[in-house]
């Protein structure tokens, strides 16, 4: 198991959700109700495309997340708003970062949680053509402060000092006074309205 991986276990697992509705974004590969600390839930669902590249469990709502259309969303999800919405290990898939998140926001309860990791420093990985993005710390956070999200909690994923090597190797200029071992976002968002 990578090292982001295990901080991104670590995270989860302190996590107690006990509440009416959640929504697994992505979660037919990993289902997040046997990952956290504890699962009291009464109504659970995973979206994910109709064909994701793997999958251990079934797919309650069929649908591309970054879907320009909230209407599709909207439709797919029968119009359903969910207490909890998690989105572990998707956001490198999204071509189109600010629909996926304002799609969040249509799918959150207001004042709803939203759990979200974000990768910076990751190599590019399967499905082949699908790897899009990668986010900075403040990129993850202005993403989800402009579609409405007030930033709870946002706990850094870290490397070790031979990132930092990496980049004084090829002479790439990082920020100073900045920490470069960071490799990726976890972060708990409240749906501010």
């Amino acid at each position: 198991m990578s090292i982001a991986r295990e901080q991104l276990e670590a995270w989860l697992k302190k996590i107690d959700v006990d509440t009416k509705a959640v929504l697994d974004v992505g979660g037919s590969q990993l289902p997040i109700i046997n990952r956290v600390n504890s699962f009291k839930v009464e109504d659970y669902k995973i979206l994910d495309l109709k064909n994701p590249h793997e999958k251990n469990c079934g797919v309650d709502i069929v649908c591309d997340l970054s879907s320009s259309s909230v209407h599709e969303i909207s439709s797919a999800s029968h119009g359903q708003k969910f207490d909890v919405v998690f989105c572990i290990e998707v956001m490198e898939y999204i071509h189109d970062p600010f629909s996926a998140i304002y799609n969040l926001v249509n799918l959150t309860k207001s004042y709803g949680t939203l759990y979200i990791s974000f990768p910076f420093i990751y190599p590019v990985h399967n499905p082949a053509g699908k790897d899009f993005l990668r986010y900075t710390p403040e990129g993850a956070e202005f993403l989800l402060k402009k579609a409405g999200f007030k930033i709870v909690e946002h706990c850094l994923r870290r490397g070790d000092a031979n990132i930092k090597r990496l980049f004084d190797r090829y002479g790439m200029k990082a920020r100073k006074k900045i920490d470069h071992s960071i490799i990726g976002s976890l972060i708990k968002a409240k749906k501010s309205f």
